[in-house]
C-alpha cells in the first residue's frame, strides 16, 4: 500500500468522524416528545392563618367583602386558610367549613373569638345582626388586646406556614401569632386613620396600633397605589415591602337581583324621576354631606332629580338635618343599610352613583354600580379612580364640578350608555380571583420553599 493511498485512507475516516459527530449533536437536540418531557412541577399549598374582623353576611361594609372575596380566591390558588374572627358568628358556606375554637375538621376554617370590637367610629345601629340585635360593643383597646392575646394562642396551636392580617384591629393579633410561631406576617391595609378620619383628628391609640403591625409584617399590601404611598409617607413603612393589590368583585360578592323580592325603587324610576345614588357608611370619610352639597345644585336644574342614600353611621341625623336646611328634604330618600336584592335594586335603578369620598383606599361601591350597568362619578381621592380609567372623577370638595358632572349625564342618555360600554373590559381585569392571585405571589416571596 502506497503512502499516498493510506493518507486518502485516514482523511476518508476523518470525514466519517467528523460527519458522525455532527448528526449526533443535531440529534441531542431534538424537541423531546410530550412523554418524554418531564412533568412541572405542581405549585404546593400553603396553610395561611388569616385574622380579620368581619364576614358576611355579618359585615357593615366593603372590608367584609374583600374577606369574602380573598379568603374564596385563595383557597382557588391552594391557600389552605384558617379564618379567626372576633367575635362568634352563626355562619356557613359552600366552600368552606366554618368553625369554633373546638376545632371541628376543616377545609377552610374559621375560629371565632368572642369580642365586642366596634369595626367603625359609626352608631351602635349600623352593626345589627338579622335579628335586630347590636353586634359589637364599645371597649376598642381593651378588645384588642384580647384579640392580640387569642391570636398568640391560635398560633400556638393551628399549624401554618405563613399570618395573614386585615386591617388594623387585627394587626396586634397577627403581630403577636407572628412572635410565638416566627412565621411571616403579611399585613393587608384596607384603609388608614387617615382615612377614616378624613385627615383630622387621627386617634393616636389606634395610629400606633396601625404603624406597629405595618413595622412588624414582612410584607404589606395596600389596596391601591395611592394607599402605598399614605402608608410610606405617613408610617414610614419601606416601599421595599409594600406589595399593591386592587379590590375586585365577582357574581359571590356583588349584589344580585332576586326576583322573589318585590321591587320597591323601581316604582320611583317609573314614576318618571331621575335617580342619584349615594351608597356608603354615614361617617366623615364617605363624603355624605358633599353628596348634598352637590344634589342641591343639581336639584336646581333637574326638578324630576331624586337623590338616595343607602347607608348608615354616625352622620345620619346630621345629614337629615342638612337636607331639610338645604332645601332639598323632600327630594332626600334616606333608605336604611341595604345589602343583597335591596343593593342591587338601588344600583340598577340609579341613573347616576356617586362616590364624594375624602378619602377612599379603593371603594367596591363603584365596582357594584358598575357591574349594575350604572354610569359612575367617583372622587379623585380614591383608589378606584386609578383602577377605573374611565371613571368621571372630580375632587370632593368641588361641588360645582360634581353637580356639573351629573347634570351632564341626566341630560344624556347617550353618555350614560357610553360610559357603561366601558364598563365590562375594566370589571373583567378586577376580580377577586386576579386579587387572589397577586396575594398568593406574595405569600410565595415569603414562603419560597413551598412554591418551588
Amino acid at each position: 500500500m502506497s503512502f499516498a493511498f493510506f493518507i486518502y485512507l485516514v482523511a476518508l475516516l476523518f470525514s466519517f468522524f467528523v460527519i458522525g459527530a455532527i448528526l449526533g449533536a443535531v440529534f441531542a437536540k431534538a424537541p423531546q416528545s410530550l412523554d418524554q418531557r418531564p412533568l412541572a412541577r405542581a405549585r404546593r399549598t400553603i396553610r395561611a392563618l388569616v385574622f380579620g374582623w368581619e364576614f358576611p353576611p355579618f359585615n357593615s361594609g366593603g372590608l367584609g367583602v374583600a374577606s369574602l372575596g380573598l379568603t374564596r380566591a385563595l383557597a382557588k390558588h391552594d391557600v389552605d386558610v384558617t379564618f379567626v374572627l372576633p367575635k362568634r358568628f352563626p355562619l356557613s358556606v359552600p366552600y368552606a367549613k366554618m368553625i369554633t375554637a373546638e376545632y371541628e375538621d376543616a377545609g377552610a376554617q374559621v375560629h371565632y373569638i368572642d369580642s365586642p370590637i366596634v369595626p367603625y367610629a359609626v352608631e351602635g345601629s349600623y352593626m345589627l345582626g338579622p335579628d335586630g340585635r347590636p353586634i359589637y360593643g364599645s371597649d376598642l383597646v381593651s378588645e384588642v388586646r384580647r384579640y392580640a392575646a387569642a391570636g398568640a394562642r391560635i398560633a400556638e396551636r393551628e399549624p401554618h406556614d405563613i399570618i395573614y392580617a386585615h386591617d388594623w384591629l387585627s394587626f396586634g393579633a397577627g403581630s403577636a401569632a407572628k412572635s410565638t410561631s416566627h412565621r411571616p406576617l403579611m399585613a393587608h391595609v384596607h384603609a388608614t386613620e387617615f382615612d377614616r378620619t378624613g385627615d383630622g383628628g387621627v386617634n393616636q391609640v389606634v395610629y400606633d396600633i396601625e404603624r406597629a403591625g405595618m413595622h412588624t409584617a414582612d410584607r404589606v399590601i395596600a389596596v391601591s397605589h395611592r394607599t402605598k404611598d399614605m402608608v410610606v409617607a405617613r408610617y414610614g413603612v419601606s416601599p421595599d415591602k409594600m406589595r399593591v393589590v386592587w379590590n375586585g368583585i365577582d357574581d359571590d360578592t356583588a349584589p344580585r337581583a332576586n326576583p322573589e323580592v318585590p321591587a320597591r325603587l323601581s316604582a320611583l324610576k317609573e314614576a318618571g324621576y331621575k335617580i342619584v345614588l349615594f351608597a356608603g357608611r354615614l361617617t366623615i370619610q364617605k363624603g355624605p354631606d358633599h353628596f348634598l352639597r352637590a344634589a342641591a345644585r343639581v336639584a336646581k336644574q333637574e326638578p324630576d332629580a331624586l337623590f338616595v342614600i343607602v347607608g348608615s353611621g354616625d352622620m345620619t341625623n346630621q345629614l337629615m338635618r342638612m337636607a331639610a336646611g338645604l332645601g332639598i328634604g323632600d327630594r332626600v330618600l334616606f333608605a336604611g343599610f341595604l345589602r343583597g336584592h335591596d343593593l342591587y335594586e338601588a344600583y340598577a335603578t340609579a341613573d347616576v352613583f356617586v362616590m364624594p369620598s375624602i378619602s377612599e383606599p379603593f371603594g367596591i361601591a363603584p365596582l357594584e354600580a358598575m357591574r349594575a350597568g350604572t354610569p359612575i362619578v367617583i372622587s379623585k381621592q380614591s383608589g378606584a379612580a386609578e383602577a377605573v380609567p374611565h371613571a368621571i372623577t372630580v375632587d370632593f370638595w368641588d361641588d360645582h364640578a360634581m353637580a356639573a358632572r351629573i347634570n351632564e349625564l341626566l341630560a344624556s342618555p347617550q353618555r350614560r350608555a357610553a360610559q357603561v360600554a366601558q364598563h365590562a373590559a375594566v370589571l373583567e381585569q378586577l376580580t377577586w380571583d386576579h386579587a387572589g392571585e397577586k396575594v398568593r405571589s406574595v405569600m410565595d416571596e415569603l414562603v419560597p420553599a413551598l412554591s418551588a
